[in-house]
């Protein structure tokens, strides 16, 4: 038995499946247009945020954040997913609360990703108490380089390789980054 903020009880089963169903993570339940509005309401993610916060409990902790990173992990390829950002902002939320170590690197991983390059060194050194990987710049460089239509960032993510990566690779970074931003400032249609 858990217990919330030390007054109530709660088995630790009804506890995640009250996550499965504020994440809709049995989605085969749902059609994909009620799936998207179900998760788009933040206050689900809030709330799981909030008994995560209430109970402290790594296990607990651990199955939020996997069924997060479950559900953007299906939705991130899809273009323009509503799902996707709220997913993985919760993940986020969630790193205060006590996950492991392995469940909060899967986040950082995530971040990477999605190319959050404003708060992932923050959160590297908050919650893993490092910096970055070689692996999640090249994520952030990568994420950087499949956008056509913008190249913001540029500057940010360029000084996050000079400090993390080794000094050959990052020349080649820079150098793809640098022929990115070139290519979009010379398209007549930006």
């Amino acid at each position: 038995m858990l217990q919330l903020n030390g007054r109530i009880d709660i088995a630790e089963t009804a506890v995640k499946a009250v996550i499965d169903v504020l994440l809709c993570s049995d989605s085969k339940n749902f059609s994909l247009n009620e799936l998207d509005a179900l998760h788009f309401d933040a206050t689900k993610f809030m709330a799981v945020v909030i008994i995560a916060a209430g109970l402290k409990e790594r296990e607990i902790t651990d199955y939020a954040i996997e069924k997060c990173l479950e559900v953007y992990e299906k939705e991130k390829k899809k273009f323009m997913s509503l799902v996707t950002n709220p997913c993985l902002e919760t993940a986020t939320r969630l790193l205060p609360y006590n996950p492991s170590k392995a469940m909060a690197e899967k986040v950082i991983v995530a971040v990477a990703e999605q190319g959050w390059y404003g708060r992932i060194e923050s959160l590297a050194k908050r919650y893993l108490v490092r910096g970055l990987t070689a692996d999640e710049v090249m994520a952030l460089v990568e994420h950087f380089m499949k956008q056509r239509g913008m190249i913001s960032g540029y500057e940010e993510i360029l000084q996050l390789a000079k400090k993390y990566m080794p000094e050959d690779k990052f020349d080649e970074v820079a150098s793809r980054m640098g022929a990115h931003v070139k290519a979009f400032n010379e398209d007549t249609l930006y």
